[in-house]
Protein backbone atom coordinates (compact mmCIF):
# COMPACT_ATOMS: atom_id res chain seq x y z
CA UNK A 1 0.00 0.00 0.00
CA UNK A 2 1.39 3.28 -1.07
CA UNK A 3 1.62 5.89 2.13
CA UNK A 4 0.30 8.53 1.86
CA UNK A 5 1.44 11.57 1.04
CA UNK A 6 2.15 14.28 4.33
CA UNK A 7 2.61 17.27 2.63
CA UNK A 8 1.65 20.04 5.13
CA UNK A 9 4.86 20.34 7.10
CA UNK A 10 7.28 21.43 4.15
CA UNK A 11 9.46 19.07 4.99
CA UNK A 12 12.25 18.21 2.20
CA UNK A 13 11.25 15.02 0.54
CA UNK A 14 14.78 13.77 0.51
CA UNK A 15 16.19 11.00 3.23
CA UNK A 16 19.78 11.81 4.94
CA UNK A 17 22.59 11.17 2.56
CA UNK A 18 24.90 8.41 3.53
CA UNK A 19 27.56 11.20 4.19
CA UNK A 20 25.95 12.26 7.08
CA UNK A 21 25.74 9.10 8.72
CA UNK A 22 29.52 9.14 9.38
CA UNK A 23 29.91 10.68 12.55
CA UNK A 24 26.78 9.23 14.65
CA UNK A 25 27.91 6.55 15.17
CA UNK A 26 30.89 7.98 17.44
CA UNK A 27 28.63 10.01 18.59
CA UNK A 28 25.42 7.76 19.69
CA UNK A 29 27.98 6.54 21.83
CA UNK A 30 28.06 9.45 23.94
CA UNK A 31 24.69 10.23 24.29
CA UNK A 32 24.48 10.14 27.94
CA UNK A 33 26.49 12.93 28.08
CA UNK A 34 25.85 16.40 27.72
CA UNK A 35 26.76 18.45 24.64
CA UNK A 36 30.61 19.14 24.80
CA UNK A 37 30.28 22.48 22.84
CA UNK A 38 33.15 21.36 20.71
CA UNK A 39 30.67 20.67 17.65
CA UNK A 40 28.71 23.65 18.17
CA UNK A 41 32.09 25.79 18.00
CA UNK A 42 33.11 24.23 14.23
CA UNK A 43 29.48 24.54 13.19
CA UNK A 44 29.46 28.17 14.32
CA UNK A 45 32.43 28.78 12.54
CA UNK A 46 31.58 27.21 9.18
CA UNK A 47 28.35 29.43 9.69
CA UNK A 48 30.20 32.25 9.78
CA UNK A 49 32.05 31.71 6.68
CA UNK A 50 29.70 30.69 4.21
CA UNK A 51 27.98 33.73 5.33
CA UNK A 52 31.12 36.19 5.47
CA UNK A 53 30.47 37.27 9.06
CA UNK A 54 32.56 36.31 12.10
CA UNK A 55 31.55 33.47 14.73
CA UNK A 56 30.54 35.86 17.33
CA UNK A 57 27.64 37.09 15.17
CA UNK A 58 25.97 33.47 14.85
CA UNK A 59 24.04 32.03 18.17
CA UNK A 60 22.84 28.56 17.05
CA UNK A 61 19.42 27.10 18.47
CA UNK A 62 17.54 24.11 18.46
CA UNK A 63 15.95 24.96 14.98
CA UNK A 64 14.99 28.95 13.96
CA UNK A 65 11.83 28.25 16.33
CA UNK A 66 14.05 28.34 18.91
CA UNK A 67 15.92 30.72 18.12
CA UNK A 68 12.92 33.29 17.30
CA UNK A 69 11.29 32.34 20.43
CA UNK A 70 14.85 33.93 22.04
CA UNK A 71 14.38 37.27 20.06
CA UNK A 72 11.15 37.85 21.58
CA UNK A 73 11.96 36.85 24.61
CA UNK A 74 15.23 39.25 24.60
CA UNK A 75 13.26 42.52 22.67
CA UNK A 76 9.35 41.86 23.43
CA UNK A 77 8.29 43.46 27.09
CA UNK A 78 4.47 42.86 28.10
CA UNK A 79 2.64 45.61 26.54
CA UNK A 80 5.17 46.09 23.90
CA UNK A 81 3.72 46.16 19.94
CA UNK A 82 4.54 43.30 17.48
CA UNK A 83 3.99 43.27 14.05
CA UNK A 84 4.02 40.94 11.11
CA UNK A 85 2.26 39.54 8.28
CA UNK A 86 -0.78 37.99 8.61
CA UNK A 87 -1.43 35.00 7.80
CA UNK A 88 2.50 33.69 7.91
CA UNK A 89 4.30 31.77 10.81
CA UNK A 90 1.37 30.15 13.67
CA UNK A 91 4.36 30.61 16.41
CA UNK A 92 4.94 34.91 16.14
CA UNK A 93 1.20 35.27 17.61
CA UNK A 94 1.93 32.37 20.15
CA UNK A 95 4.98 34.46 20.73
CA UNK A 96 3.59 37.57 21.79
CA UNK A 97 1.30 36.10 24.19
CA UNK A 98 3.81 34.05 25.98
CA UNK A 99 5.32 37.77 26.51
CA UNK A 100 2.41 39.73 26.41
CA UNK A 101 2.75 41.66 24.16
CA UNK A 102 0.55 43.07 21.90
CA UNK A 103 0.18 41.94 18.05
CA UNK A 104 -0.01 44.53 15.04
CA UNK A 105 -1.14 42.31 12.52
CA UNK A 106 -0.95 43.31 8.35
CA UNK A 107 -2.62 41.58 5.94
CA UNK A 108 -0.60 40.45 2.93
CA UNK A 109 -0.82 42.35 -0.46
CA UNK A 110 -3.21 42.13 -3.18
CA UNK A 111 -0.49 39.42 -4.63
CA UNK A 112 -0.63 37.42 -1.70
CA UNK A 113 3.32 39.10 -0.71
CA UNK A 114 4.42 40.71 2.66
CA UNK A 115 3.32 44.65 2.62
CA UNK A 116 6.65 46.27 3.39
CA UNK A 117 5.13 49.73 3.05
CA UNK A 118 2.60 48.99 6.16
CA UNK A 119 5.03 47.39 7.97
CA UNK A 120 7.55 50.53 7.98
CA UNK A 121 4.67 52.95 8.72
CA UNK A 122 4.08 50.80 11.56
CA UNK A 123 7.80 50.58 12.67
CA UNK A 124 7.34 54.60 12.42
CA UNK A 125 4.00 55.85 13.73
CA UNK A 126 4.08 52.93 16.86
CA UNK A 127 7.33 51.95 17.44
CA UNK A 128 6.96 48.50 17.98
CA UNK A 129 9.75 46.91 19.87
CA UNK A 130 10.12 43.81 16.99
CA UNK A 131 8.23 43.32 13.33
CA UNK A 132 9.13 39.91 11.46
CA UNK A 133 9.21 39.55 7.59
CA UNK A 134 9.55 36.11 6.58
CA UNK A 135 11.43 35.80 3.06
CA UNK A 136 9.97 33.59 1.23
CA UNK A 137 7.04 34.42 3.02
CA UNK A 138 4.91 31.51 3.97
CA UNK A 139 2.15 30.34 2.94
CA UNK A 140 2.67 32.24 -0.18
CA UNK A 141 5.85 31.49 -0.94
CA UNK A 142 6.18 35.28 -2.88
CA UNK A 143 10.08 36.31 -2.13
CA UNK A 144 11.57 40.07 -1.46
CA UNK A 145 14.09 40.73 -3.37
CA UNK A 146 18.02 42.26 -1.36
CA UNK A 147 17.43 45.72 -2.76
CA UNK A 148 13.92 46.02 -1.54
CA UNK A 149 14.41 44.49 1.47
CA UNK A 150 17.42 46.77 2.53
CA UNK A 151 14.88 49.51 1.30
CA UNK A 152 12.73 48.66 4.01
CA UNK A 153 15.45 48.10 7.02
CA UNK A 154 16.70 51.77 6.52
CA UNK A 155 12.91 52.89 6.92
CA UNK A 156 12.73 51.42 10.11
CA UNK A 157 13.86 52.93 13.21
CA UNK A 158 16.29 51.87 15.04
CA UNK A 159 15.19 50.91 18.24
CA UNK A 160 12.47 48.63 16.27
CA UNK A 161 13.93 45.21 15.94
CA UNK A 162 13.48 43.57 12.67
CA UNK A 163 13.84 40.06 12.22
CA UNK A 164 14.07 38.70 8.49
CA UNK A 165 12.76 34.89 8.87
CA UNK A 166 14.70 33.09 6.00
CA UNK A 167 13.40 29.82 7.02
CA UNK A 168 12.82 28.82 2.99
CA UNK A 169 15.49 31.28 1.83
CA UNK A 170 17.77 28.48 0.18
CA UNK A 171 14.99 27.38 -2.30
CA UNK A 172 14.73 30.98 -3.34
CA UNK A 173 17.50 30.74 -7.01
CA UNK A 174 17.88 34.45 -6.83
CA UNK A 175 18.27 34.88 -3.27
CA UNK A 176 21.65 36.23 -1.67
CA UNK A 177 22.00 35.07 1.57
CA UNK A 178 25.42 37.02 2.18
CA UNK A 179 23.53 40.45 1.29
CA UNK A 180 20.58 39.61 4.68
CA UNK A 181 23.50 38.35 6.80
CA UNK A 182 25.00 42.00 5.67
CA UNK A 183 22.11 43.81 6.75
CA UNK A 184 22.17 41.78 10.12
CA UNK A 185 25.51 42.52 11.14
CA UNK A 186 25.93 46.19 9.83
CA UNK A 187 22.80 47.06 11.69
CA UNK A 188 22.06 46.93 15.62
CA UNK A 189 18.38 46.20 15.14
CA UNK A 190 18.34 43.37 12.27
CA UNK A 191 18.75 39.46 13.04
CA UNK A 192 18.65 36.95 10.69
CA UNK A 193 17.38 33.23 11.10
CA UNK A 194 17.89 30.41 9.68
CA UNK A 195 17.33 26.59 9.69
CA UNK A 196 18.62 23.49 8.55
CA UNK A 197 15.11 21.22 9.31
CA UNK A 198 13.97 22.37 5.50
CA UNK A 199 16.29 22.74 2.66
CA UNK A 200 18.86 20.51 4.72
CA UNK A 201 16.65 18.05 5.79
CA UNK A 202 17.31 17.87 9.05
CA UNK A 203 13.74 18.51 10.52
CA UNK A 204 13.97 15.96 13.09
CA UNK A 205 17.57 16.94 14.99
CA UNK A 206 16.33 20.66 15.53
CA UNK A 207 18.96 22.97 14.89
CA UNK A 208 19.18 26.35 13.41
CA UNK A 209 21.02 29.64 14.25
CA UNK A 210 20.37 33.40 13.99
CA UNK A 211 22.85 35.95 13.17
CA UNK A 212 22.87 39.75 14.16
CA UNK A 213 25.59 42.77 15.55
CA UNK A 214 27.17 42.40 18.94
CA UNK A 215 23.93 43.82 21.14
CA UNK A 216 21.61 41.56 19.61
CA UNK A 217 23.68 38.38 20.01
CA UNK A 218 24.40 39.62 23.42
CA UNK A 219 20.80 39.84 24.75
CA UNK A 220 20.05 36.24 22.79
CA UNK A 221 22.82 34.52 24.59
CA UNK A 222 21.45 36.36 28.00
CA UNK A 223 18.00 34.58 27.23
CA UNK A 224 19.61 30.98 25.78
CA UNK A 225 20.03 27.89 28.10
CA UNK A 226 23.04 25.62 27.81
CA UNK A 227 22.85 22.08 26.27
CA UNK A 228 19.59 22.64 24.07
CA UNK A 229 21.57 21.96 20.66
CA UNK A 230 23.33 18.56 19.98
CA UNK A 231 26.10 16.94 19.29
CA UNK A 232 24.54 14.65 16.85
CA UNK A 233 22.83 17.50 15.50
CA UNK A 234 25.61 20.36 14.71
CA UNK A 235 27.44 17.17 13.38
CA UNK A 236 24.97 16.34 10.78
CA UNK A 237 24.48 20.28 9.66
CA UNK A 238 28.33 20.72 9.29
CA UNK A 239 28.13 17.49 6.96
CA UNK A 240 25.29 19.27 5.29
CA UNK A 241 27.08 22.23 4.82
CA UNK A 242 30.63 21.27 3.10
CA UNK A 243 28.74 18.54 1.00
CA UNK A 244 27.71 21.36 -1.02
CA UNK A 245 27.39 19.09 -4.65
CA UNK A 246 25.02 17.02 -3.04
CA UNK A 247 22.72 20.21 -1.28
CA UNK A 248 22.31 22.20 -4.57
CA UNK A 249 21.47 19.06 -6.78
CA UNK A 250 18.34 18.55 -4.55
CA UNK A 251 17.58 22.51 -4.59
CA UNK A 252 17.60 22.04 -8.36
CA UNK A 253 15.26 19.04 -8.15
CA UNK A 254 13.32 20.11 -5.73
CA UNK A 255 12.81 23.88 -8.30
CA UNK A 256 11.84 21.47 -10.92
CA UNK A 257 9.54 19.78 -9.38
CA UNK A 258 7.68 22.94 -8.34
CA UNK A 259 7.24 24.07 -11.82
CA UNK A 260 5.98 20.63 -12.63
CA UNK A 261 3.45 21.06 -9.82
CA UNK A 262 2.59 24.06 -10.62
CA UNK A 263 1.98 23.10 -14.08
CA UNK A 264 0.04 20.61 -13.17
CA UNK A 265 -2.11 22.23 -10.85
CA UNK A 266 -2.97 25.39 -13.28
CA UNK A 267 -3.42 22.81 -16.27
CA UNK A 268 -6.92 21.31 -13.98
CA UNK A 269 -7.74 24.78 -13.52
CA UNK A 270 -6.47 26.28 -10.55
CA UNK A 271 -5.00 29.43 -9.70
CA UNK A 272 -1.35 28.30 -7.84
CA UNK A 273 0.43 31.52 -6.42
CA UNK A 274 4.28 31.36 -7.89
CA UNK A 275 6.47 30.18 -5.18
CA UNK A 276 9.95 30.78 -4.30
CA UNK A 277 10.06 28.43 -1.71
CA UNK A 278 9.02 24.49 -1.33
CA UNK A 279 5.55 24.50 -1.62
CA UNK A 280 2.93 26.62 -3.32
CA UNK A 281 -0.11 28.22 -2.38
CA UNK A 282 -3.76 27.63 -4.08
CA UNK A 283 -5.81 31.10 -3.15
CA UNK A 284 -9.28 30.37 -2.01
CA UNK A 285 -10.70 27.23 -3.07
CA UNK A 286 -11.31 25.56 0.20
CA UNK A 287 -13.12 22.75 -1.05
CA UNK A 288 -9.76 21.25 -2.46
CA UNK A 289 -8.04 20.82 0.03
CA UNK A 290 -10.88 18.53 1.69
CA UNK A 291 -10.58 16.88 -1.47
CA UNK A 292 -7.18 16.30 -1.24
CA UNK A 293 -7.91 15.26 2.62
CA UNK A 294 -10.40 12.50 2.09
CA UNK A 295 -8.04 11.15 -1.28
CA UNK A 296 -4.96 10.88 2.14
CA UNK A 297 -3.69 13.70 1.01
CA UNK A 298 -2.35 16.04 4.22
CA UNK A 299 -1.92 19.75 3.65
CA UNK A 300 -2.23 23.03 5.49
CA UNK A 301 -4.89 25.40 5.13
CA UNK A 302 -5.27 29.39 6.25
CA UNK A 303 -7.07 32.17 4.98
CA UNK A 304 -5.32 32.72 1.89
CA UNK A 305 -5.46 29.45 0.79
CA UNK A 306 -4.11 25.81 1.35
CA UNK A 307 -0.75 25.19 1.12
CA UNK A 308 0.87 22.02 -0.68
CA UNK A 309 4.45 21.26 0.00
CA UNK A 310 6.84 19.88 -2.92
CA UNK A 311 7.28 16.36 -2.09
CA UNK A 312 8.54 13.29 -4.19
CA UNK A 313 7.43 12.91 -7.92
CA UNK A 314 4.55 10.19 -6.83
CA UNK A 315 3.41 12.55 -4.09
CA UNK A 316 3.12 15.27 -7.12
CA UNK A 317 1.39 12.95 -9.25
CA UNK A 318 -1.04 12.18 -5.88
CA UNK A 319 -2.26 15.24 -6.04
CA UNK A 320 -2.75 16.00 -9.82
CA UNK A 321 -4.74 12.54 -9.69
CA UNK A 322 -7.30 14.13 -7.30
CA UNK A 323 -6.82 17.60 -8.52
CA UNK A 324 -8.06 15.62 -12.14
CA UNK A 325 -11.31 14.46 -9.75
CA UNK A 326 -12.11 17.68 -7.84
CA UNK A 327 -15.29 19.62 -8.45
CA UNK A 328 -15.79 23.02 -7.33
CA UNK A 329 -18.48 23.03 -4.68
CA UNK A 330 -22.15 24.24 -6.37
CA UNK A 331 -23.49 27.10 -4.64
CA UNK A 332 -27.85 26.91 -4.80
CA UNK A 333 -29.09 29.86 -6.53
CA UNK A 334 -30.31 32.88 -4.58
CA UNK A 335 -33.96 33.69 -4.29
CA UNK A 336 -35.47 36.68 -3.48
Amino acid sequence: MTPSPRLDRNELPFPPDAVLLGPWEELLRQVNRYPSGAWQARLTELVAERNGCRPVDVVLGAGSSRVLDLIWRAAVAPGAKVAYAVPGFEMYPIYTRQQRGVPVEVPLTAELGTDLARLAEIAVAERPALLAVINPHSPSGRPVGPDELAEFVARVPEEVVVVIDEAYQEFDENAEPRSSAELATSRPNVVVTRTFSKAHGLAGLRIGYAIAGPRLVAELNACSMPFTVSDLACAAAIETLRDTGQHEARMTELRAERAWLTAGLRSRGLAVVDSAANFVLIPGEPGFAEHLREGGVTVSTSAVGTRITVGTRADSVRVLEAAREYRRPSHPARTG
